[in-house]
């Protein structure tokens, strides 16, 4: 989800350049109407980029505790919290298949189904947390993928 608002910010630093150079390739209604004051425009771009940049500091600030929960297999193990790091080595060094049914599952079904609290128990309690924060966010997420899922086939 984090990387769906990062995405979106860098659209609306790349749309508000664009303005001020009166390149409305993403704004044909505007280019149509041909304004004279791009700046203003621009303007309202750079207030739309700051009250994301207000609103989703926190996930910034955690932006690391959340590529272990999303990217375990991928995460810097020097950037991670001490005590997780020699759990994630672990994982990363685990054998394939468990990295291919990280693939293939949904990250609910990975750590429920794959992840034991026995191998695991710091990890374990992490992503329980994580989950917690993000519990219906994630399911209503898991619904629409899974509905474009069926959609698409």
């Amino acid at each position: 989800m984090f990387q769906i608002i990062t995405a979106f910010e860098l659209k609306l630093k790349l749309w508000q350049s664009q303005v001020k150079v009166n390149n409305f390739m993403y704004f044909p209604v505007l280019a149509e109407y041909n304004p004279k004051n791009n700046e203003e425009y621009a303007s309202l771009i750079l207030v739309l980029i700051n009250e994301f940049e207000t609103r989703f500091q926190d996930f910034r600030k955690n932006s690391q505790l959340l590529a272990i929960f999303a990217t375990p297999f991928s995460v810097d193990i020097t950037a991670v919290e001490t005590k997780l790091q020699v759990e994630c080595i672990e994982l990363q060094s685990s054998d394939i298949q468990l990295k291919e049914k990280f693939n293939q599952s949904s990250l609910l079904d990975f750590y429920k189904l794959y992840l034991p609290k026995e191998t695991y128990p710091v990890l374990h309690d992490y992503v329980l947390f994580m989950f917690s924060l993000f519990g219906s966010t994630y399911i209503c997420e898991q619904l629409f993928s899974r509905m474009k899922n069926i959609k698409s086939k």
